[in-house]
Parts: C-alpha cells; structure tokens; sequence
C-alpha cells in the first residue's frame, strides 16, 4: 500500500515537475501590512496553480511556491520556505443579482507563509472578480484589498505584517487532480498550526 502511495506520487512529481513554470505566469499577487510602520509586504510568484469547481458558480484555487517536492502531504517541513494560497469563491457576482463592489465579500482566502519550517496562517476574504467563469479550462481573476489577518501559527512563527490587505490577479488551469495534491498539502500544515 505504501509502495503503491509512493509510486503514485513519483508519477505525480515527474507530470507536476515538467509543467513548473508555466502552469501559472500571473504574478501579481502582494500581502501588505496595514498597521506596521515601514509597510511589511510578501509576494508570490506562483510556480504551481490549479482550481476545481463543483459548479457554474462556486470554485476553489489553490496557488503556491513550493517546490515539487514539499508537496508530499508527508513530507517535511523543516527547511522549506515558500507560500500557498488557498482562495474559496463562494458566489460568482453578477451584475443586478449580487453585491459587485469592492466593499462586497465573495471569497474566503486562506494564505500560508512558511519560514523555515515555521507556519503562520493569514485568513480573510473579500471580492474576487472573475475574468471567466468557474468550469472554463482556466480560471483567471482579480481579488482586491482583501483584509486579512494571523488566524493559526506554529508557536516559533513571528508575525511580521499583522492585519493586512491581499491584492491578487491569478490564473490557474481546472485540474481536480492537482488541486486535490495541493488541498491534502494544506490540511496536513493546517494542522501544525495552533489558532493565535
């Protein structure tokens, strides 16, 4: 079984590793301190996005820097560094039917920063506005000023933004396949991180 497991996840690595660098050429995405002096920022370069999609309506993206390796569910955190979003679009807007403002609230966003090992957990939300729609062969967006704040951390992680603001534009192609690997990812670090 556990052979099996690996050598799923072998074949994962070598598709994943051929389409690094060109799964995701969005790099518009930036964390910004709103109360540090000095305004502490992160940005992200995305080496590997996916979403999937139940509906014509709702999607979840998942972005992240993280070397191929690091994306074992099992594997070990201690030297790595990098980051992962996760963003929940919970209500595609529409013109005369929803809210289409950027005071407005349409998707969850979890964003992971890893130092060395050591994990802060920012969540928020705010208004995505997508560019195509949940179920098209990519899905691409803009979520602005998205408030967010350290909800979790690991207990050695320092938080040096504090509440913040997201300003994200992104692509990422609808594979359930990969999103799932990068969802499974983000619940075993999820889990290493107690709420602050």
């Amino acid at each position: 079984m556990l052979h099996a497991r690996l050598a799923a996840f072998s074949l994962f690595l070598a598709t994943l590793t051929s389409c690094l660098g060109g799964c995701s050429p969005f790099t518009g995405i930036k964390l910004s301190s709103v109360t540090r002096e000095g305004g502490g920022s992160l940005e992200l370069r995305p080496r590997t996005s996916a979403y999937l999609s139940g509906d014509r309506n709702t999607a979840d993206v998942y972005l992240t820097d993280l070397p191929a390796e690091a994306l074992d569910p099992d594997a070990d955190l201690k030297d790595v560094s990098g980051q992962i979003i996760h963003i929940h679009l919970f209500l595609t807007p529409k013109a005369g039917s929803t809210p289409i403002d950027s005071t407005a609230c349409s998707a969850s966003v979890r964003h992971v920063v890893i130092a060395g090992g050591r994990i802060g957990v920012y969540g928020g939300g705010g208004f995505l506005s997508p560019n195509t729609s949940p179920g098209d062969r990519v899905l691409t967006g803009h979520l602005a000023d998205a408030t967010l704040r350290l909800v979790s951390a690991s207990p050695e992680f320092g938080d040096r933004l504090g509440p913040s603001k997201l300003d994200c534009a992104f692509r990422a192609p609808l594979d359930p396949r990969l999103a799932n690997v990068l969802a499974a990812r983000l619940d075993t670090i999820l889990a290493k991180a107690t709420p602050r």
